[in-house]
């Protein structure tokens, strides 16, 4: 069983070393930087890199609807006075009606890695930015590595190495120990994608002040 559990670890090593290169060849590598600096403390600061998800005020068009909001997933081009150029990689819109329910659409969905569609948002309409630091991303693509690991051992390797194909017996106790091992997998992931998730920061508007508000910068 040691031998199995050295197996797990070592796999579980060569996938957050993908994950990790996977990173480092999607991060953003414009020259302008762009920051969200917290309206009460411009001290701190958090460096924008990668893709996070931006909040958008909309416009409702039916009379039966609560609330209405558009989810951008992309990165930020530039920064102006009054505005911000945003690059969309996915299109998210969801909507809360007077019935009480819940309705998403993915509209229009894009190439994450390309620059395909490239809107103009004015302040006033951001709501906030989900965002994950570089660290949160990188273990994020590590869990679901494990995840997938988890499931391509448990599901496909277990059995197949676990059947004496010259008799044709099922051994089950060699399936036992390497369905332990994407069960490991399993387990690990689970505490490594709850320290993955993004955080959501409400953007200020009207000089908005608080704890919770930032503002957006580009140097």
């Amino acid at each position: 069983m040691k031998n199995y559990i050295i197996l797990s670890l070592i796999l579980f090593v060569l996938v957050s070393l993908f994950s990790l290169k996977s990173f480092g060849q999607n991060s953003n590598n414009k020259k302008e930087i762009f920051y969200l600096v917290n309206s009460l403390n411009p001290k701190k600061k958090i460096k924008l890199s990668g893709n996070y998800e931006l909040s958008q005020e909309a416009i409702k068009s039916d009379s039966t609807m609560k609330e209405m909001k558009i989810s951008l997933t992309g990165n930020i081009n530039s920064i102006s006075d009054s505005s911000l150029i945003y690059n969309i990689s996915q299109e998210y819109i969801s909507f809360d009606s007077d019935e009480g329910y819940h309705i998403v659409m993915n509209p229009r969905k894009y190439d994450k890695n390309k620059i395909i569609k490239v809107v103009d948002i004015p302040f006033q309409k951001v709501n906030s930015i989900s965002y994950s630091t570089p660290t949160r991303q990188v273990l994020g693509g590590i869990s679901n590595s494990a995840a997938i690991l988890s499931a391509f051992t448990t599901l496909i390797v277990a059995p197949l190495v676990s059947i004496n194909y010259g008799s044709g017996k099922f051994r089950q106790d060699r399936y036992y120990k390497f369905a332990g091992v994407g069960l490991f997998s399993f387990i690990v992931s689970l505490p490594i994608a709850a320290l993955s998730s993004s955080k959501k920061y409400k953007i200020s508007r009207n000089n908005q002040k608080g704890e919770d508000f930032w503002h957006l910068r580009a140097r």
